[in-house]
């Protein structure tokens, strides 16, 4: 998350950033606020139509972040 607000913040690219890296960080942070019992910390975006977490839509969300900056793996 960190990384991703220092790229948004100001174009910062770390060597081996890859989009396939932060959707895992990503999984892994989610996964985290699920156990903890804290969901309301994951944004309502990331929720598909049947209300469930939709992975797909959060590669699509960091895809869009990292743009042509980062490879996909």
């Amino acid at each position: 998350l960190t990384h991703a607000m220092q790229h948004y913040d100001g174009g910062y690219r770390c060597p081996g950033c890859s989009v396939y890296k932060e959707f895992h960080a990503f999984v892994a942070e989610y996964y985290t606020f699920m156990m903890i019992d804290r969901i309301e910390l994951i944004p309502d975006s990331l929720y598909g139509a049947d209300g469930y977490f939709d992975s797909d839509l959060l590669w699509d969300t960091i895809k869009e972040l990292y743009g042509e900056d980062c490879p996909d793996y």
